[in-house]
């Protein structure tokens, strides 16, 4: 799914005039790198075939832990920048071309890339020892105050700070076009009254959430997957009793599912976009049949 969102973006310049576009593309690549190393270091690391994986010098689990944070955080900032982009072109549609240049989208991009880095990097270096917890299948950090304390601080940034921004753009993206609606079906009264010929209303409805259900499909998908994640991280910082594995391995591979399901959506939601798709991947069928 992510190959073919980056395959597309990059092949079809058009693609890349819509500033939402810039940051699926970094979505799609950090999510298609997220499914390239840590989610095989799992695998390998809970394997019961190779259980003396789980014992390679100390570094695995750490290599693992740096990717997810690292990973998770470029997701996320990804997620939100597109929906502020969204609610930008809805909200100032005559000032999105300034507000957000390309080469501004590009220095975004750039800058929540080498945040995460750093962040991640300053993450793996404080902790000491980094373990494996096979019953879960991911890293397990010692219980200490002060490494809870610095890892909850980057769950509040990496997490916590752009899901409170998608949800507060999403909900400015509905009330806006919820504001538009109400403004046509008034003016469509006020014109055609007595008129009992025109009454779609109904329909200036459907279109006008259509032309935002997008973004904000992929939005709602993105926080009820990170939700229960987001519950036990918060819970597990508060109190001290551990929660169950089964839940902490649901939890974790829910958030972890993001990193296909947006691209799936976006193709599959976006009419140009799946279009796009589907000529490229019917140009390579050609190609390879007339070779």
């Amino acid at each position: 799914m992510n190959s073919l969102v980056i395959a597309v973006i990059a092949h079809y310049r058009q693609l890349r005039e819509d500033r939402t576009t810039l940051f699926m593309f970094s979505l799609s690549v950090s999510d298609l790198a997220a499914g390239c190393t840590f989610m095989p270091i799992s695998a390998a690391l809970c394997s019961r075939a190779t259980p003396e994986v789980a014992d390679m010098v100390g570094l695995v689990p750490k290599i693992h832990a740096f990717m997810m944070w690292w990973f998770a955080f470029n997701s996320m900032h990804s997620l939100c920048w597109l929906t502020i982009s969204k609610a930008i072109a809805i909200l100032k549609p005559f000032k999105v071309e300034q507000l957000l240049s390309h080469k501004r989208c590009y220095f975004i991009i750039g800058t929540f890339w080498v945040i995460g880095f750093v962040f991640a990097m300053i993450n793996v270096t404080a902790i000491s020892v980094i373990t494996w917890n096979t019953d879960v299948c991911v890293y397990r950090i010692p219980n200490e105050r002060t490494v809870k304390a610095g890892g909850m601080t980057f769950f509040l940034i990496a997490v916590v700070l752009p899901v409170s921004l998608i949800i507060y753009c999403t909900i400015r993206i509905f009330i806006a076009v919820m504001r538009t609606h109400r403004q046509i079906s008034a003016l469509e009264q006020s014109v055609t009254v007595g008129n009992s010929s025109t009454g779609n209303t109904g329909l200036v409805t459907v279109q006008a959430i259509r032309s935002s259900r997008n973004v904000i499909i992929i939005c709602i998908v993105s926080l009820l997957l990170s939700t229960p994640t987001l519950a036990i991280a918060v819970l597990d910082n508060i109190s001290n009793t551990p929660f169950p594995d089964v839940l902490v391995f649901v939890g974790v591979w829910l958030f972890e599912s993001n990193t296909f399901l947006n691209s799936l959506l976006y193709i599959a939601l976006f009419k140009s976009v799946g279009q796009s798709v589907v000529h490229m991947l019917y140009a390579i069928v050609v190609y390879i049949r007339a070779r």
